[in-house]
């Protein structure tokens, strides 16, 4: 009896070890609006460990601190986007290629207006601008803005994501043409996580998607990686990819595949939680079974499903 249950116990600690992440560096798993609100926190927060908010264009709008306090108390961590306090859409087409004329100031007002939650206790880390490649960006003023996030905040991570395509061949997006990704000469200096984002793909076998994975590690090999799971269902997009919304069950356990297998993978966050919320159970349950995965939490009830 004793040798039949220590070889079951072998076999079952194999199992374990073989289902397990590749990379212990893999240890942040949430949702891009994950904490707007209590209902997104509540449904999420006994398999993520963070959720991802964006600041919005009133510097001293009270939604992030309110929200940052909301994910504290419950044990989980923000990731700030900070596209709106430093980037200023003077033609109303979402194109942000300069930064403010005054960002130092809305900077320091909007710091000093949520100094109660700028703690690494609280904060993961923030976003400088997404995708800024795609946005033909002034790169000079990225970068200044990133050292000043840096100098105020050096606890904080840096992360930046860009689109596939952008990086491969520049055709596509806001800007297609401008080449901004092979022009760009710098190192991306204070940006500690770099990501690439599409969707509607298979990740390890899409040649774009593998592409731009190559391209950009080869240009920032000293950066940890995060990877974007696609975790919503567009009508013009994903029907045509996958067939079934219970499909993405299948794609979430993709990423999570090629996150794992990345030694330089810190974080696996799901676009978005909009549209995860009312895709079918099942895909939620693989969401939560990959997040309680990365970030070790064990019990916790299933995802309410809708459906």
């Amino acid at each position: 009896m004793d040798r039949a249950r220590s070889w079951v116990l072998s076999a079952l600690l194999l199992a374990f070890l073989a289902a397990a992440p590749a990379a212990a560096q893999l240890q942040y798993f949430g949702y891009v609006g994950g904490a707007n609100d209590d209902n997104a926190l509540g449904r999420t927060r006994s398999y993520a460990n963070f959720a991802h908010l964006a600041a919005r264009a009133d510097v001293e709008d009270p939604f992030v601190r309110a929200r940052v306090l909301a994910l504290s108390q419950r044990g989980l961590k923000a990731i700030i986007d900070l596209d709106r306090v430093f980037w200023c859409d003077t033609d109303g087409d979402h194109s942000y290629g300069e930064a403010c004329n005054d960002w130092i100031r809305r900077w320091n007002r909007w710091k000093t207006f949520n100094a109660a939650v700028l703690t690494p206790d609280k904060v993961l880390a923030f976003g400088i601008l997404d995708e800024p490649f795609n946005q033909d960006t002034d790169m000079i003023h990225y970068q200044e803005v990133t050292a000043r996030v840096k100098a105020d905040l050096p606890w904080a991570k840096i992360y930046m994501a860009e689109g596939a395509c952008v990086i491969v061949d520049g055709k596509c997006g806001s800007h297609p043409g401008s080449r901004a990704f092979l022009r760009y000469r710098g190192d991306l200096p204070g940006v500690d996580w770099i990501g690439v984002d599409a969707y509607g793909i298979h990740p390890a076998t899409d040649p774009t998607f593998q592409a731009a994975v190559g391209r950009m590690r080869s240009r920032f090999p000293d950066k940890q990686w995060i990877y974007i799971l696609d975790g919503w269902w567009v009508p013009y997009l994903h029907p045509y990819v996958f067939g079934r919304p219970a499909v993405m069950a299948q794609v979430a356990r993709e990423w999570y595949d090629v996150a794992r297998a990345d030694p330089d993978a810190v974080l696996l966050g799901v676009f978005l939680w909009e549209g995860s919320k009312d895709l079918p159970c099942n895909v939620l349950r693989e969401h939560a079974a990959i997040g309680r995965a990365i970030t070790g939490k064990l019990g916790g009830p299933d995802p309410q499903c809708r459906r």
